[in-house]
């Protein structure tokens, strides 16, 4: 699945968080209403310009919630999963910090809304990569 289009996980979450290391994308407070999730009761995505006073530093769109969005960063090498970022529209807002990994195998083709189910959580450990 390696892609060079797709960023890596580091990247993408620098994209997200910005050079300081936010814990959101519009700062370190949790704010639902700045992102579509589930607590938004939308359940669908949304355009991508909904959640303006949502965007990262470097005005990125969506970094937290809508939808999930895929990075080249495998899990570990040769396992076939790869890292999720972001979350989606039918996710807490809980799993919708930039920081947290999620994976999900490179041959999920499910589109059910439960696919949520299929994916790994747990904290990156980026100092051993």
């Amino acid at each position: 699945m390696t892609d060079p289009l797709l960023p890596t996980a580091r990247q993408w979450e620098k994209a997200a968080r910005g050079p300081r290391g936010r814990v959101y994308p519009w700062g370190n407070e949790p704010t639902a209403a700045k992102a579509n999730t589930a607590e938004a009761g939308i359940d669908a995505t949304t355009p991508v310009s909904r959640y303006q006073s949502g965007a990262s530093p470097f005005g990125a769109f969506d970094m937290c919630g809508n939808a999930w969005e895929w990075c080249s960063t495998e899990e570990e090498p040769g396992n076939g999963r790869y890292h999720l970022k972001g979350s989606a529209f039918t996710s807490p807002f809980e799993r919708a910090a930039p920081s947290l990994l999620n994976t999900a195998a490179a041959t999920m083709k499910t589109t059910t809304r439960d696919s949520a189910a299929l994916l790994h959580r747990r904290t990156p450990d980026y100092a051993a990569a």
